[in-house]
């Protein structure tokens, strides 16, 4: 037996009609009805009554549930199998925070289109409550953002837990933290904090709001590469995440340090919807980005 005959048998309790049926699939009659006999000579049961009129069987209607079971699987494996032959093939919609569309995308994209360039690839930058409406919504296929992500029926991986590093200008070193390098005292310091809608202030504030300290925020914004300009001019102190610190590159001028509290932890995830139908390039995506951040370091330059 084969799916072929499978396929006319669906067709034929679809149409209950041999002649309409044979048309449909470009077969005679007589062809079609062999195909049928050969099925239910296969199973021993009958699987139509031929009077008064083409009917299914009990038997008739079971197969038929079945069987288009596993023609859908058939075709599933045979795209997969096409996909996997043409160099995956397909579109990927990448939901991602401001401040990780730069520094995740330059690490893990470049090599994901190495190995899949016939993947389309389109990022979708936003805060954390956009890129979990763009999901739910369907405009992205994937988000990476810290966790919790607040949606259901969505699976979720876990990449990195990162660290929140403290930036600060070498005079405030100086001014606030002394020689020690008291991270306590340079809270004193003016502060120049991402907007309330970022994890990574959410963070902030259950620290301050932990430790009774009243901030001195001079400045706030959503661009955490503008804070660090502005640090650079001595305006302020300001916070960025563990990979952002490792990939600024010239850090002269300032001191990067690492907050311990455990509030200063957020973890990096990816996130997509449940179900069986995970495209063969979401599916390629999430196992390299796991596969990357699994690496001693997370492929990540040191932070002076």
């Amino acid at each position: 037996m084969n799916l072929y005959k499978l396929k006319y048998f669906i067709v034929a309790a679809e149409e209950l009609n041999i002649s309409k049926a044979a048309e449909r699939l470009f077969i005679s009659q007589q062809a079609l009805s062999s195909q049928i006999g050969q099925l239910e000579q296969h199973y021993g049961v009958r699987l139509f009554e031929r009077r008064p009129n083409l009917a299914l069987t009990y038997a008739g209607s079971r197969l038929l549930e079945q069987a288009r079971l596993l023609v859908q699987l058939n075709d599933q494996i045979e795209a997969e199998m096409e996909s996997i032959r043409k160099n995956r093939r397909g579109s990927l919609r990448i939901g991602i925070s401001y401040a990780r569309g730069n520094l995740f995308a330059s690490r893990v994209l470049p090599i994901y289109h190495r190995e899949y360039p016939a993947v389309d690839l389109t990022l979708v930058e936003g805060n954390s409550a956009e890129l979990c409406g763009f999901l739910e919504n369907g405009r992205v296929d994937v988000i990476v953002d810290f966790s919790p992500i607040l949606l259901r029926d969505i699976t979720t991986v876990r990449l990195l837990k990162e660290r929140v590093f403290m930036v600060v200008p070498q005079t405030f070193m100086e001014q606030y933290g002394g020689p020690s390098r008291d991270v306590e005292a340079l809270f004193k310091a003016p502060l120049l904090l991402l907007s309330k809608d970022s994890f990574l202030r959410n963070i902030l504030d259950r620290y301050f709001k932990k430790q009774h300290i009243t901030p001195n925020i001079v400045l706030e914004s959503k661009n955490i590469a503008t804070l660090c300009s502005l640090c650079r001019q001595n305006m302020g102190v300001t916070f960025c995440s563990e990979m952002y610190a490792r990939q600024m590159g010239d850090t002269s001028g300032l001191t990067l340090l690492p907050m311990a509290d455990d509030l200063s932890l957020g973890e990096l995830m990816i996130a997509y919807p449940d179900g069986p139908a995970v495209s063969p390039a979401l599916r390629d995506f999430v196992e390299l980005a796991a596969a990357f951040f699994a690496e001693p370091g997370a492929g990540l330059d040191k932070a002076e």
